[in-house]
């Protein structure tokens, strides 16, 4: 049986979520997802949802992190 352990890390927003992916405690992929800034917030944030269900989906991790949230005003 395979023993290997994946770690999905996200730091996620509205616009831009990074992502790294760790293999058996060894980097393997880091990338970013991007939606479009001009659409409103809620539909911005369900886009989101949509890409970061499909890259769990598809990693298939073991555990999932996320960078602390911080709310910032603009």
């Amino acid at each position: 049986m395979d023993n290997i352990k994946i770690l999905l890390s996200l730091d996620q927003s509205t616009k831009k979520t990074g992502f790294c992916i760790v293999k058996n405690g060894k980097y393997y992929k880091s990338g970013v997802l991007v939606v479009n800034e001009n659409e409103k917030a809620y539909e911005r944030m369900r886009l989101m949802n949509e890409k970061i269900s499909e890259l769990i989906s598809k990693v298939k991790p073991d555990y999932v992190v996320f960078e602390q949230i911080q709310f910032q005003h603009n």
